[in-house]
């Protein structure tokens, strides 16, 4: 697990400037293919440091979702709609999150490890082939300029870019660490729950966030200054709801809309990035985005292990 987080960190900065010089068009098959060809060492090798040599390799691939996604949203559409339509990827992108593990459990179930995995493959591979063919190639005024150490000090130096990343992965604990690892833990232990139950109870909250992402870059196109003030609503939110959950107050029947609340308010996450990239030219996208997800990354990971220490 750590491999992966740790290589998809990282491959953050090198994907964000491969995308601002190359555009999307080759940078996204190429991670695409980086993801399923890290899968196989699975199945194809006995060794185990092959199969921590492929988490490496699909880490560097997955790194390019979040960065790709806001770079083509904001290439392609306009800066009041890009935000909405970064949105809707990313609930497509939990929906499939949520609910694409029972279907995987019948396949894997069905058919077993390997033809999963191969064909899997096989989809990644018409999905890579598929984009190089369908995805404009950027022209030549959205390129970044030739000198990558400039262009890395016109982000990392930007405090504008570095303060909001910042406040953003302090924000970030609610999912990265509560809802991804401990939650499960903790509504068995505070509300005396099954664990089947907690586990449906935790997926609460990722539904949520879809629902936040949308309704806030919805909110945003309204009011397009308001960046700050929905930030700030959604930690008093997130603040209050876990209180709530804390004190057990109104048991179930609080904690069930607890959840979604928390849930909701993590959409601020598309709001911060926003906020972030708003402050570079446009060919300078994909880097701050990958600098602004990386610090919020990085927060997630502190979040993660402290909330077991």
């Amino acid at each position: 697990m750590f491999c992966f987080v740790y290589s998809y960190t990282l491959a953050h900065i090198p994907v964000g400037l491969a995308l601002d010089r190359f555009g999307p068009k080759f940078v996204l098959p190429a991670c695409i293919a980086l993801t399923f060809t890290g899968t196989l060492p699975l199945i194809c090798f006995d060794e185990w440091y092959y199969s921590i040599l492929g988490r490496v390799i699909v880490g560097i691939g997955s790194s390019a979702s979040a960065i790709g996604l806001f770079k083509v949203a904001s290439m392609y559409f306009s800066q009041e709609k890009s935000a909405r339509m970064a949105s809707l990827s990313i609930v497509i992108g939990l929906l499939g999150a949520i609910y694409g593990g029972l279907p995987l459990d019948f396949l894997l179930n069905k058919f077993g490890w390997n033809y999963v995995i191969y064909t899997f493959s096989a989809f990644g591979c018409l999905l890579a082939l598929l984009l190089v063919l369908i995805t404009p190639s950027s022209s030549s005024e959205e390129s970044a300029s030739d000198n990558i150490f400039q262009d890395l000090k016109t982000v990392l130096f930007n405090k504008h870019i570095i303060l909001i990343s910042f406040f953003g992965g302090l924000m970030v604990g609610p999912l990265e660490g509560f809802a991804d690892g401990w939650a499960k833990a903790f509504l068995c232990e505070a509300y005396q729950m099954t664990g089947d139950l907690a586990s449906s109870l935790s997926s609460l909250m990722f539904i949520g966030m879809g629902a936040g992402s949308f309704f806030l870059a919805y909110l945003l196109e309204k009011y397009p200054d308001k960046h700050y003030e929905v930030i700030i609503a959604c930690s008093f939110a997130m603040i209050a709801s876990f209180l709530l959950l804390f004190t057990q107050a109104g048991g179930l029947y609080i904690a069930l809309p607890a959840l979604l609340v928390i849930g909701f308010a993590s959409g601020y996450q598309v709001i911060t990035i926003y906020k972030a990239i708003s402050y570079v030219n446009s060919n300078l996208v994909g880097l701050a985005t990958a600098i602004s997800n990386m610090i919020v990354m990085v927060f997630g990971y502190f979040f993660h292990t402290g909330i077991a220490k």
